[in-house]
């Protein structure tokens, strides 16, 4: 729930890689200027959905693909349930593999600009407070 003003967000990502792990230091420093905490980040559904439980996030952030065959549906499913909103974040052009009932959820394509993570707060109507893009020293 938010916490001294700021929203809660879920993050499940593939992190097995490096690339992923410096995505989501960039991630975790736009998130933070857009007035976002971060509650707790997962790498895996069993660890997201555990997440859900025990934090209870005002938003989730979702890697679409997460291995091979694993994808972040049974996560959205849960979301949907207990009416969490959450963004598809995903470096793959797999829109089209996603159940009809949740196409509308908004998707960024990876590398996340700090300009789509913000509309897509816009977009679940968080109203992220104004913020300006985080220097590039700062996503470093």
């Amino acid at each position: 729930m938010a916490e001294n003003g700021l929203l809660a967000v879920l993050i499940e990502e593939d992190r097995e890689r490096l690339r992923p792990q410096m995505m989501m230091l960039d991630m975790e420093v736009m998130l933070r200027a857009l007035g976002v905490r971060i509650v707790d980040l997962a790498n895996c559904v069993g660890d997201a959905l555990a997440a859900i439980e025990r934090k209870r996030p005002d938003f989730a952030l979702l890697d679409l693909k997460l291995g091979p065959k694993m994808t972040a549906f049974p996560i959205a499913e849960v979301l949907l349930d207990r009416a969490i909103p959450f963004v598809f974040v995903t470096g793959y052009d797999d829109v089209a593999i996603m159940p009809t009932s949740m196409r509308k959820a908004p998707v960024i394509v990876k590398p996340v600009p700090f300009a789509n993570l913000q509309a897509a707060l816009t977009t679940l109507a968080l109203s992220p407070r104004p913020a300006v893009m985080p220097s590039a020293e700062a996503l470093r």
